[in-house]
């Protein structure tokens, strides 16, 4: 872990699930408290070097985790990018390495179910492709010809709809003159939606905040009486200026205390014996 954490791949978010995915397909074996590589792991990675070598290098997954992060702060549109990405750079390796096995590793001949949602610009039953990732479990996609035309469902308008990519003016997040009350660096304006209602909320602009423990209820939301407050920080305005409708205090000056005095008493001087 500290190895892909150095070559900035994976976060510590998603450590536990690297491991407990190895673990679960069996591809290392925990001998004591040592995780090793089982026969299936080794012959796993084996064919992966050979078909998909750029997968498998360090900067080109951590350079993936930059791309994802710019996704997370509004920079960049994640529809378009995968579907782009898929098309320019999966699709091509992936044919290429189904030539290089057998027939046993061919794609199937089964059809993906088609939808009762007609194609926008052909007409033709979109086929429903099943993702996990995505709400209800599939997405809708043209396979008569339109190419990269997709269907997301949208919970929030309760239809399908094509991703649209954002304005240059709306990819770029806009930071405000507040700082945060971690790091310092500005806050961030993010917008979001809450019951059908357009809202914004301020929070860090680091992208890596998010995976700070210490950043996690760096959140602000606008409130009825029109301030920016936060379940932890409280008033944005009052934690900006800490010392506004706080009244001066002095210290009281202790004044010192006079050394007492001690009176002395005279010894009586000895008498003098007469002889």
């Amino acid at each position: 872990m500290q190895t892909l954490e150095r070559q900035g791949v994976g976060r510590p978010s998603t450590f536990a699930a690297i491991v407990k995915t190895l673990k679960d397909r069996t591809y290392v074996l925990l001998k004591g408290k040592v995780l090793e590589p089982s026969t299936l792991g080794m012959s796993t990675d084996d064919v992966l070097h050979q078909t998909f070598p750029d997968l498998l290098r360090a900067d080109f997954t951590a350079g993936m985790e930059t791309t994802l992060d710019e996704i997370s702060v509004g920079k960049l549109e994640w529809q378009s990018y995968l579907i782009g990405w898929h098309q320019s750079y999966f699709q091509p390796i992936l044919a290429r390495a189904y030539s290089n096995f057998s027939g046993d590793l061919q794609p199937s001949n089964r059809k993906n179910e088609l939808s009762d949602v007609a194609c926008p610009a052909c007409h033709h039953p979109l086929s429903k492709i099943p993702s996990k990732k995505v709400s209800g479990g599939h997405f809708l996609k043209c396979e008569h010809g339109c190419e990269n035309l997709v269907m997301f469902w949208s919970d929030r308008r309760n239809q399908w709809e094509i991703p649209q990519a954002k304005s240059e003016n709306a990819t770029t997040v806009e930071l405000t003159t507040f700082a945060c009350p971690v790091c310092s660096k500005p806050l961030a304006k993010i917008p979001y939606a809450k019951d059908g209602v357009d809202k914004v909320m301020l929070k860090c602009s680091d992208v890596k905040a998010k995976e700070r423990k210490d950043h996690a209820d760096v959140v602000f939301f606008w409130t009825s009486q029109e301030k920016w407050w936060s379940k932890k920080f409280g008033d944005l305005d009052r934690l900006a200026k800490p010392d506004s409708g706080k009244p001066a205090t002095s210290a009281k000056k202790s004044s010192p205390r006079k050394p007492k005095q001690t009176s002395k008493v005279a010894k009586p001087s000895p008498k003098k014996s007469s002889l």
